[in-house]
């Protein structure tokens, strides 16, 4: 059934892609649309391990829509994928200065330093993170992530409770294995909270994020 499962979920991948080149193609869209099409074609390209078309669809939406931080990011996050965390680390540079207000850029500067290796890096990354964007649940998840990894338990309850924490992040709590050993906390199991079962079911694609990241989700924002 699971094999199935995931040859239906090809199979509706690789027609959403299809219909995204054909709708970017059209000579009637504005350039900010023709780059979010490009982009979230080039999500579905990477779920379906299809590295080197995904690039061609990056390299699309940069050319639509070079303003956009998105495409920066979108290039820096299919950089981590590739092992390449050095040019990830240039893209999301890149985003951040397209868009100084945005904490993505950031956080995703912070899965290129761990994914080099360097994590004390990444850690401060993520103290700044925080510090800028006090109401951002992505921020708080990822820095308390880190430090539950670090066992440093107090400081990674202390960085959950000082940010509100959306559905999102909540499963994320429940669903995450660095997580476990804070899971007997009576603290840990307040912020957590219960979610139904839905929320935590069901097998995954291969997100734009990475593991551990929050995937690139095409919202219409290119005109950022």
């Amino acid at each position: 059934m699971r094999a199935a499962w995931f040859a239906d979920r090809h199979a509706a991948l690789a027609s959403r892609a299809h219909a995204a080149r054909l709708l970017a193609a059209s000579r009637d869209l504005p350039p900010a649309l023709a780059g979010e099409l490009h982009l979230a074609r080039a999500q579905v390209l990477l779920a379906l391990a299809d590295d080197a078309e995904a690039d061609r669809a990056l390299a699309a939406a940069e050319a639509a829509a070079p303003w956009s931080f998105r495409a920066a990011l979108a290039r820096g996050e299919a950089a981590l994928l590739a092992g390449r965390p050095d040019h990830a680390r240039v893209c999301f540079t890149e985003a951040a200065a397209r868009a100084p207000g945005r904490v993505e850029p950031i956080l995703a500067g912070a899965r290129a330093a761990l994914a080099d290796g360097r994590v004390a890096d990444a850690l401060e990354t993520l103290r700044a993170a925080v510090r800028a964007h006090p109401s951002s649940s992505d921020a708080a998840l990822a820095l308390a992530r880190l430090l539950a990894l670090r066992e440093e338990t107090d400081d990674a309850l202390a960085a959950l409770a000082a940010a509100p924490l959306d559905d999102t992040a909540r499963a994320a709590l429940h669903r995450d294995p660095a997580f476990d050993a804070l899971r007997g906390d009576p603290t840990f199991r307040r912020l957590a909270g219960d979610l139904p079962p839905d929320a935590l079911d069901g097998p995954g694609e291969r997100p734009l994020g990475g593991a551990g990241g929050s995937a690139y989700h095409a919202r219409g924002e290119l005109i950022e």
